[in-house]
């Protein structure tokens, strides 16, 4: 029976996924299904980098679960309907940085419309955009037919919203309009519009297509994510032969673990925790390999965490993944952290603790992370950075 690895609630599939790695013969991750579940901080997901749609481009069909929290998914600019045409009603419109602005031109009702096309009567979509304006006490972010939307407050800030729809047509409006008589000179703006089929034939649930930026619990935090090492990780293994890659995003950017969210019986641990049992249902053991992958510690680092007491508090959290039925023996990848961390704060208590879990737990793994990738406040992994983190993870699944 085909194995498959939980590497996340993104499931990537393939067929004949183009290679260019030496290993692409090797028969270990051939014809084989790999579910990743990544834990731990920011880093994880890719923090602040800048997404090379160039580079950062999968060969390969890609899903994800749709989110369990609610509001936080996050716009996929690679995968787009076509937009037949766009106006604004009361508004100059401007496209700058793939930013679409509409200056309010008259005090009256004011909006910014995008034509889409090429939808499939029937198929549910999930819409997604970053909106935002200037001087608006409540925006509407909404499709024509069957009218559907969502409001947001902006007060200055633009916001991420998606909503789901069916379209009754092959085209349908999309729309960011006031919600009060704005004054002239007030903008509207709305970008990273994204327009993505759901998908139903996952087990147990729904699935979008999925690219980088992945999705995450906290979406308050989604205009700064990036690249992802586990979407590099799936590439990898892709391209390795694999057959399909699912990606369960459970970090949290700066979250703790000793007496904190992340230690047993914290919210993100339970979150976590609920997460995967969800997954080894959807995915029973007989068909699928388990890998955690675990990636923090620098919140520890700053609250002067000692050694002894990080090293007790990683050995129970990722062991309480281990209760989980068919994951006893899941493979857990710990990833080092970003090295110029570590000498600027002297992490050396925690890098000890967590070389010291790898060693004491079966089928577990230490991996340093390479110097030279850290972005200016020496606490993130750049772009390349998060790439090579990624080819690592696939490097020491075995």
């Amino acid at each position: 029976m085909k194995k498959v690895l939980l590497l996340a609630y993104l499931f990537l599939m393939t067929n004949n996924a183009t290679a260019d790695r030496s290993e692409l013969d090797d028969p270990v991750h051939a014809g084989s299904i790999y579910v990743l579940h990544l834990l731990g901080q920011s880093n994880m997901l890719g923090w602040g980098n800048k997404i090379d749609r160039s580079i950062d481009t999968t060969p390969y069909a890609a899903r994800e679960y749709t989110p369990a929290l609610g509001e936080n998914v996050v716009p996929d600019p690679n995968f787009k309907l076509g937009i037949g045409s766009w106006k604004g009603l009361n508004t100059k419109l401007s496209l700058a940085d793939n930013k679409l602005t509409g200056t309010v031109t008259v005090a009256a009702d004011a909006n910014i419309n995008l034509t889409l096309t090429g939808l499939t009567v029937g198929q549910k979509y999930i819409a997604q955009a970053k909106i935002g304006g200037t001087n608006h006490k409540s925006l509407k972010f909404r499709l024509s037919a069957p009218q559907t939307q969502v409001y947001m407050t902006p007060n200055g800030s633009a916001i991420y919203l998606d909503f789901e729809f069916t379209p009754s047509d092959v085209t349908a409006m999309l729309s960011v309009f006031t919600n009060t008589i704005p004054s002239i000179g007030d903008t509207l703006t709305i970008e990273d519009i994204s327009v993505r089929p759901v998908l139903s034939d996952a087990p147990n649930g729904s699935t979008i297509v999925a690219s980088d930026p992945l999705t995450w619990p906290n979406s308050k935090e989604a205009p700064a994510w990036g690249v992802s090492p586990a979407l590099q990780a799936a590439r990898d293994l892709l391209s390795d032969g694999a057959a399909m890659v699912i990606l369960n995003p459970l970090a949290v950017g700066g979250t703790g673990l000793y007496r904190n969210v992340w230690a047993v019986g914290g919210v993100w641990q339970n979150h976590a925790l609920t997460q995967i049992k969800k997954a080894v249902v959807d995915y029973p053991a007989n068909k699928a390999i388990h890998v955690l992958v675990w990636l923090q510690g620098e919140t520890d680092v700053s609250n002067k965490v000692s050694q002894e007491n990080y090293q007790a508090a990683l050995l129970a959290t990722l062991n309480s993944f281990r209760t989980i039925s068919g994951m006893s023996n899941a493979r857990i990848v710990i990833l080092g952290l970003l090295p110029e961390f570590i000498a600027r704060k002297d992490a050396t208590a925690i890098v000890s603790a967590q070389q010291a879990v790898a060693a004491q737990l079966s089928n577990a793994v230490y991996v340093p992370t390479p110097s030279g990738y850290a972005q200016r406040d020496l606490l993130h992994f750049n772009a390349a950075g998060s790439r090579i983190i990624g080819s690592l993870i696939a490097d020491n699944i075995p």
